[in-house]
């Protein structure tokens, strides 16, 4: 959402930006996203941080997502994001299963799921309160062809600024092996079990997020 994975769509420039997205990716590699045709200054809200969760099952990966989002002074009650899925050769479809926001302290409540028809992602409708805080929470599902996976974080690029801080959390199956990271992970043991770790601060990525391994035997 950039939020790193979410990408900023003021009103006037939402279809536009979502052919951007749709025509400059391929089949081959994961999805980069154009700026937006309006600046980030345009929308209220600014991107703070994100917590990311990435567990590899069987045949596919859960990517748990919260993301921390500031808004300024507005009159809107609703801001547009596109959220893209990685699309690449080695990954199959995705799906959303799970988008819900709250403002600071609030209650988690649900949003409405709305899949782009080619796949390419998802778009948001994020309630915002002028000078509140937002926090949203997603989870979606890509099925796995080979042992690689990916999260897109370079669209941040977008928000124009850094985020504040960003952790990602890694599972592998077990029995993976030699894992390579594009970033630098380091395995950490945790309460809910062991998973890598990569925590940082005045994050503006120029590379995804992406993992490969061996199976144990390989």
């Amino acid at each position: 959402m950039n939020l790193r994975t979410l990408v900023p769509v003021p009103k006037r420039a939402t279809a536009a930006l979502v052919a951007v997205v749709l025509i400059g990716s391929t089949a081959a590699q994961p999805v980069r996203s154009a700026p937006p045709e309006s600046t980030p200054s345009e929308i209220p809200l600014s991107f703070v941080s994100e917590v990311i969760r990435m567990t590899v099952e069987p045949d596919s990966l859960v990517v748990e997502g919260t993301y921390h989002l500031s808004c300024g002074t507005t009159t809107e009650t609703q801001v547009p994001l596109l959220y893209p899925y990685p699309r690449d050769e080695r990954l199959g479809g995705a799906r959303t299963v799970l988008l819900e926001a709250r403002s600071a302290g609030g209650s988690w409540t649900p949003l409405a799921i709305n899949e782009i028809s080619s796949g390419a992602g998802a778009r948001w409708g994020i309630p915002v309160e002028s000078g509140q805080e937002v926090e949203v929470r997603t989870i979606y599902k890509q099925a796995l062809k080979q042992n690689y996976a990916c999260y897109i974080v370079t669209t941040t690029q977008a928000w124009q600024q850094p985020l504040q801080r960003a952790r990602f959390e890694i599972r592998l199956p077990p029995g993976a092996q030699s894992p390579k990271f594009s970033y630098p992970f380091m395995l950490r043991e945790l309460e809910d079990g062991s998973a890598y770790v990569f925590e940082t601060r005045g994050f503006l990525p120029k590379r995804d997020i992406t993992v490969e391994w061996k199976d144990s035997g390989d």
